[in-house]
């Protein structure tokens, strides 16, 4: 569990930074179509790490500590 939350760490602070660097993944009027298809990706992958890591803490870990502390 260790590995999942230093990666998970780490995924998050890369992101934040993507983030940073593109604008909140806005794009500047009149940018090409690759621009803002990649943007919206980002966005998107943005959105569902932060559902699937929202997952991992909230209901993943909890029932695996449960688990390993039962046995």
């Amino acid at each position: 569990m260790a590995l999942l939350e230093d990666d998970r760490e780490k995924i998050m602070k890369e992101m934040e930074m993507i983030r940073n660097f593109s604008n909140g993944f806005q794009h500047p009027a009149g940018a090409c179509t690759t621009y803002r298809i990649m943007n919206e990706n980002m966005a998107d992958l943005d959105s569902q790490l932060a559902k699937y890591f929202a997952l991992q803490v909230n209901q993943f870990f909890p029932i695996i500590e449960n688990r390993l502390q039962s046995t």
